[in-house]
């Protein structure tokens, strides 16, 4: 649960999330481009027939699918080298200043300024309350849903909550909770709502996980204040999950989680075929995009 109050804190309550420079937006859209395009040209043969892709003969051996990684990892070093530089830079990068750090442990103290079991109580109720925001008639929003199995979307004013706070109506628009994507649902279920707020209370009251998300407050706003240090940037740093890293450090991590993506996908693909549903003989494993 304190992971989803950390996630929920920082976005509701904060209003905001970290999101990296465009430089370093585009040279990581870069790269996921390379190895997503390596990855795609992954073919399922026959033993003995050749292929122009990379080839596999027998896919659901885990270990014959090494060599082909490999393959593909040398390629992918070989094409992100080539588009950006430095690859692999080792020139010191500029941390936080002190002064910086001093003044964002001053914003954790203030923001949580809980001093006792009752504060802490009275504190966690306001708390929840921004962390889970309800929607209420008035408000201005953008209600993301699926009506038989079509993707639609609405923004304006909520005129009426009818039913229970089951159906929203905007404009012309009459919107069910149940509709509503889950990642959103949150903020208009007032079942959901009072729920999620319940065990977000009881949580902030362990003093475990209060001391955790303290920490994770603070870690937030370092982050937040190192990503602004682009001198970073000019000495061929990446800003990748909150951290200046180098092109193949991104490399690296790209590379593990669309291997990982692969091999799933081959051995789902195998327990398929094993079960008789089908006989091709060749197919090509897609790259599937990082959520």
């Amino acid at each position: 649960m304190i992971g989803k109050i950390v996630v929920l804190f920082m976005v509701g309550v904060l209003g905001c999330s970290l999101s990296a420079s465009e430089v370093s937006q585009n040279k990581i859209r870069q790269i996921t481009q390379i190895i997503q395009g390596e990855f795609r040209k992954i073919v399922v043969v026959p033993a003995g027939k050749k292929a122009k892709a990379w080839q596999l003969a027998d896919p659901g051996n885990s270990r014959a699918r090494t060599p082909v990684f490999a393959k593909i990892k040398a390629a992918v070093y070989k094409k992100v080298q080539a588009r950006i530089k430095p690859f692999d830079t080792k020139v010191k990068q500029d941390p936080v200043p002190l002064k910086e750090r001093a003044e964002i442990k001053k914003k954790v103290a203030k923001r949580f300024s809980y001093k006792n079991p009752a504060e802490i109580a009275l504190g966690a109720l306001k708390e929840a309350e921004k962390a889970y925001p309800l929607v209420k008639v008035g408000d201005d929003v953008t209600i993301r849903f699926y009506r038989g199995g079509i993707f639609s979307k609405v923004s304006g004013k909520v005129d009426k909550i009818r039913e229970g706070g089951t159906v929203y109506e905007i404009g012309n628009k009459i919107v069910r909770v149940s509709d509503i994507v889950e990642r959103d649902r949150q903020y208009f279920d007032p079942v959901l709502n009072e729920k999620l707020r319940k065990e977000f209370v009881e949580d902030f009251q362990d003093p475990k996980k209060y001391a955790k998300l303290k920490r994770d407050y603070e870690a937030y706003l370092l982050a937040e204040a190192l990503e602004k240090i682009v001198s970073n940037e000019k000495k061929g740093y990446i800003f990748f999950r909150d951290k200046w890293v180098s092109a193949k450090f991104v490399t690296d991590q790209l590379v593990t989680y669309y291997q990982g993506r692969t091999d799933k996908r081959l051995d789902a693909e195998q327990k398929f075929i094993r079960g008789g549903k089908s006989t091709k003989a060749k197919r090509v494993v897609r790259a599937t995009k990082p959520r």
